[in-house]
């Protein structure tokens, strides 16, 4: 499954004095087999809408996946992986255990299991460093690592939120390389979510901009370049970007 279809979600939160209206009533298809980047401020609802789709909270409305209810569908049978900028990494595991550990979980031979982990370690060239502990390694290997994690089991969905946030730039930009790359070899579905102009038009073949829980527009990367409205206007100059090399 990969086609995600969400029909009027809306999302809330209870903070210290109220309910807050994360999502408002969204409606939208992300495309199959893309690079579907949400942008917009922090605190629009980029977030939620991702940890609606994986299941980490509730919503009101409906999200489909492949036409069906994605709340008929448990959680560990969506076939999803998750990258975000707080990465999580088993401690006591080595780099080669972290990897792996996805394809244990579906008990592929021990082979099979080899093979792919060291295909894709080379690939994001973290081969050398597949015996070592987390906390031996930079937060660039340390996200590296993440990445091969999400990328290993070949999911049908890819949810990235905001994974190069606390890279510096030269880190960042290498780490956009390895991503792009990695969603242009697989059929994935991959919503990334950024507040970043350059990660966005960098990596999106369509781009979502949101702002206060609601959908502005749909562009492809050129409409949102050229786009006047005043709500993507105003993002274009608050919003960190930068030269691309």
């Amino acid at each position: 499954m990969s086609e995600i279809r969400l029909n009027n979600v809306s999302i809330y939160y209870q903070n210290k004095k109220e309910i807050v209206t994360a999502v408002d009533e969204i409606s939208l298809s992300f495309h199959n087999h893309q690079v579907n980047v949400l942008i917009g401020y922090s605190g629009c609802g980029k977030s939620s809408i991702l940890n609606a789709i994986s299941g980490a909270i509730l919503f009101d409305g409906e999200i489909y996946l492949d036409d069906k209810n994605i709340k008929e569908i448990a959680v560990q049978k969506r076939n999803i992986s998750y990258v975000n900028q707080d990465i999580v990494l088993y401690p006591h595991l080595t780099v080669y255990d972290n990897i792996a550990y996805p394809l244990k979980l579906l008990k592929l031979p021990r082979e099979e299991i080899d093979i792919r982990v060291r295909e894709l370690a080379n690939e994001l060239e973290i081969d050398y460093l597949l015996t070592r502990k987390p906390k031996y390694l930079s937060i660039g290997q340390q996200q590296r690592v993440a990445i091969a994690r999400a990328f290993i089991k070949k999911p049908d969905i890819i949810l990235m939120d905001e994974p190069l946030s606390n890279l510096d730039k030269e880190t960042s930009d290498e780490i956009k390389k390895y991503i792009k790359a990695l969603l242009e070899e697989t059929e994935a579905t991959c919503i990334y979510v950024s507040h970043n102009i350059t990660d966005a038009l960098y990596l999106a073949d369509s781009v979502f901009v949101m702002n206060e829980g609601k959908l502005v527009g749909e562009y492809t990367p050129k409409e949102f370049l050229k786009c006047d409205n005043e709500i993507v206007a105003k993002l274009k100059v608050d919003l960190p970007h930068e030269s691309q090399d």
